[in-house]
């Protein structure tokens, strides 16, 4: 689904954000 996928892509984004500080 292309919801989920969305989703999916949202969380990898905000765990790349927190895992790297900026």
């Amino acid at each position: 689904m292309k919801t989920k996928l969305l989703t999916f892509c949202i969380a990898l984004f905000l765990v790349l954000s927190c895992a790297t500080p900026n």
